[in-house]
C-alpha cells in the first residue's frame, strides 16, 4: 500500500505519484513480510525519452502489469522505463535479494533510479499493491524483464473501487483536501469535476499550502479531486492522484464570522456587531482587528505594551505576533509572515488568515462581494 497520511474527521489525505525524486516516499508498510507470485516475464518496448522523471512523464502512460502492456495513461501505469536506462515509478527501492525470496518491510524512497541489469527493484503499483522486477535485457528501444506481483494484498482502511480512484463521503461544508509533501514543493494548484464535467482549476491564486477547503461543493454531488504541485520556476513537477467525494448532509458550524472589506459592520453567527476599524487589505493580505477575532472565538488574549506583543491561546494553541514583525510563533515553532501586524488608528490588526487557519479556522474570502468569512466547526 501507498503511504498515506491517516484519514482523521473531516481531512482527506491525498497520495502524491510520480513527482520529482525527494518528493514523497512510498512505504510498504501493512506487513511486515511481503509474498510474492509465481515469476512471469514480458517485453516493453515502448520507452520515452531520456530524464524520464524530470517533468512526470508517466503522467502520458507506461507499462501496466495488470494489462500486461502499454498504458495510455497514469491510471494504469505502473511504471516507464526510458531510452536511457531510468526506471520510474510512483516509488522504487533496489533489493538484495531474488524475485522469489519473500521480502521485508521496506521504505520506496525513490521515484526513478538508474537500471542495472540483473539486479531486483520493488516497486509500489498503480493499484496501491507492490511488485519486484529484474530487467533482462535492456537496448534504446526495449526491455526485457522479469516480475513478480504481491500476493493476496491487503486492502488496508482504503477503500479502492474498479476504477482505484479513493473515495470517500464527506459532509456539505466541511471537505478539506490536504497532501502531504516535502519542502522541495513550493505551489499547488487543486483542480475538481462536478458530477463527472470536465477538470477545471478552483483556486484563485496558487496555494502556499498542500492544503484546499472547498466551501462550494454541494449536497448531493460527486466530486473529484487533484492537485498539480509547482517548483520555484513556476514548473509544474508532479500530480496527485483523484479523490472521489460524494457530498452527504449538511452540517452547521459552530461559529461563523462575516467581515466585508473597509465596512465596519460585522456578524457572529447572524448576530451584527459593529466593528471600531474595518477590515482592509495590504500587499494581497486582509488584516482585521486582533481583538474582535479573539472574542469571537473565545480565545484568550494577551497584549504585552513593552514587547509589541500578541497573544492569542485557543484549544491548546498558542500564537504569538509583534506589532511590525514578520515572524510569529505558532505553539512555539517560528513561521514568516508575508504581512506583519500593524497598528491603525489606535487599534492592532493582524493577518486574518494565517492566525485563523493557525488556530484551526476555515477562511473564505469572497472576491465578488470583499467578504471574509471565518468558520469554525
Amino acid at each position: 500500500m501507498m503511504k498515506r497520511m491517516s484519514l482523521i474527521t473531516l481531512l482527506v489525505a491525498v497520495c502524491w505519484m510520480l513527482v520529482a525524486p525527494g518528493i514523497s516516499m512510498v512505504q510498504a508498510q501493512d506487513a511486515d513480510i511481503i509474498e510474492w507470485d509465481k515469476p512471469k516475464t514480458a517485453i516493453y518496448n515502448r520507452l520515452s525519452a531520456p530524464m524520464l522523471m524530470y517533468k512526470n512523464e508517466l503522467f502520458e502512460g507506461g507499462y501496466s502489469l495488470k494489462l500486461n502492456g502499454t498504458a495510455p495513461n497514469e491510471v494504469d501505469a505502473d511504471f516507464a522505463v526510458s531510452q536511457a536506462g531510468e526506471l520510474g515509478a510512483r516509488g522504487i527501492a533496489k533489493m538484495k535479494e531474488s524475485l522469489e525470496d519473500a521480502s521485508s518491510f521496506v521504505a520506496l524512497k525513490e521515484t526513478m533510479i538508474q537500471i542495472e541489469l540483473g539486479a531486483v527493484y520493488m516497486i509500489a503499483l498503480h493499484n496501491h499493491t507492490f511488485a519486484k522486477i529484474r530487467v533482462d535485457k535492456l537496448t534504446s528501444s526495449a526491455i526485457e524483464f522479469t516480475y513478480v506481483l504481491q500476493k493476496n494484498p491487503a486492502a488496508g482502511n482504503l477503500e479502492l473501487p474498479d476504477n482505484h480512484i479513493l473515495q470517500r463521503n464527506m459532509p456539505e461544508g466541511q471537505i478539506t483536501i490536504k497532501v502531504g509533501a516535502k519542502d522541495v514543493d513550493y505551489g499547488w494548484d487543486v483542480y475538481r469535476s462536478d458530477n463527472g464535467q470536465d477538470f477545471a482549476m478552483i483556486n484563485d491564486t496558487r496555494l502556499s499550502k498542500p492544503s484546499f477547503d472547498d466551501e462550494t461543493a454541494r449536497l448531493g454531488h460527486i466530486y473529484q479531486y487533484y492537485f498539480e504541485v509547482f517548483d520555484r520556476n513556476d514548473e509544474m513537477i508532479g500530480k496527485s492522484d483523484r479523490i472521489e467525494v460524494t457530498v452527504t448532509a449538511p452540517v452547521k458550524p459552530k461559529t461563523e464570522i462575516k467581515m466585508q472589506i473597509n465596512h465596519n459592520a460585522a456578524s457572529i453567527n447572524d448576530k451584527v456587531v459593529e466593528l471600531e476599524v474595518p477590515p482592509m487589505i495590504l500587499d494581497t493580505r486582509t488584516l482585521v482587528p486582533f481583538r474582535f477575532l479573539g472574542e469571537a472565538w473565545g480565545a484568550t488574549i494577551e497584549w504585552d505594551e513593552e514587547d509589541q506583543m500578541i497573544t492569542y491561546k485557543l484549544d491548546g494553541n498558542v500564537i504569538e505576533l509583534w506589532i511590525g514583525k514578520n515572524v510569529a510563533l505558532v505553539n512555539g515553532k517560528e513561521e514568516k509572515l508575508d504581512v506583519p501586524p500593524m497598528v491603525y488608528n489606535n487599534r492592532t490588526l493582524i493577518p486574518v488568515r494565517f492566525v485563523a487557519e493557525s488556530l484551526k479556522q476555515r477562511v473564505k474570502y469572497v472576491k465578488e462581494t470583499n467578504e471574509v468569512i471565518i468558520r469554525k466547526w
